[in-house]
């Protein structure tokens, strides 16, 4: 049953009909307004949704931190959009409601009832396939050294994503896992949960996927899809990180086989030193821009 604002239900997988078809309608740009994004971290965010005047709303539940995606529809988007912001200050006792990273043809309808800021840190990473299938030109000259040196050294072999690889790919998170001491660490344990989720729903989401067996082992592995009609988005991407190589290596595979995609995005870096610097180690033809966005008024002041 579809819920109707203000009352939201969670996201489960039989949704994705739903869902899928009004996010798909839009053409996004941004790796969150994906049905396959939201429900591998919906345990992290605490995603529920709701429908309103033929507006999809999606709602971050974490109390104190809970936030909003940007509605997607048909409706009057501004409409819905202050619904929101009244129920998430009446009804959630939220102090300051917000909109989290919206993207920039969203922002554009807002009128000035809005304070819109720029959030770096959610920028997705966006890269033409070729570029990352060809590797040309002396900026790319370290990347396939890695990849010629991994071949030189070991047995390589690409295969696309199969059921009958879940089990290996599973023991490959477990060895990343404890590589990187998730237990230590919040974000890497929702990270594990993700990956989980992906991995034993990949039939239902639909997802394409490649992995790379090295001497014979699964050492590597991605999942992702088409995000709109001429962009694949990168949900999962994990390697031995001991195995100098395999990250660029199921990077390019992969990106050689999605045939049908002009662009890949390679989602946000959150912020993390580490993963932004690895993002612009492959130079992005463009990033796409989000926002938070907050209703002007005394309390909401900046």
């Amino acid at each position: 049953m579809v819920p109707v604002f203000p009352h939201f239900k969670s996201i489960e997988i039989n949704d994705q009909i739903y869902i899928r078809e009004i996010l798909w309608r839009y053409q996004p740009k941004s790796s969150e307004l994906n049905f396959s994004n939201l429900y591998i971290w919906r345990g992290r965010y605490q995603y529920f949704w709701s429908m309103d005047n033929d507006n999809l709303v999606i709602i971050s539940d974490q109390g104190s931190d809970s936030f909003a995606l940007q509605p997607v529809g048909n409706g009057d988007l501004i409409g819905t959009t202050a619904k929101l912001f009244d129920w998430m200050k009446s009804s959630k006792k939220i102090n300051k409601p917000c909109i989290e990273r919206a993207d920039q043809r969203f922002t554009k309808i807002l009128n000035g009832d809005f304070t819109i800021n720029e959030k770096r840190d959610h920028f997705d990473y966006i890269y033409k396939r070729s570029s990352l299938v060809e590797l040309s030109g002396n900026r790319y000259h370290n990347k396939r050294n890695h990849i010629s040196a991994l071949k030189r050294d070991h047995q390589v072999e690409y295969r696309e994503f199969d059921a009958s690889l879940l089990k290996d790919c599973n023991e490959l998170i477990e060895r990343w896992c404890g590589l990187r001491r998730c237990e230590d660490d919040m974000n890497l344990l929702s990270e594990w949960d993700a990956v989980a989720v992906a991995m034993a729903n990949v039939n239902e989401l639909k997802l394409q996927g490649g992995v790379l067996l090295i001497d014979g082992k699964v050492e590597a592995f991605t999942l992702g899809e088409m995000l709109n009609l001429d962009t694949l988005v990168i949900h999962i991407e994990k390697a031995n990180p001991e195995i100098q190589g395999s990250y660029a290596t199921i990077n390019q595979k992969f990106a050689e086989t999605m045939t049908e995609a002009i662009f890949i995005n390679r989602e946000q870096d959150l912020g993390e030193f580490g993963l932004r610097q690895s993002k612009m180690s492959y130079y992005p033809s463009d990033l796409v821009k989000k926002y938070t966005i907050f209703l002007k008024n005394k309390q909401n002041t900046l």
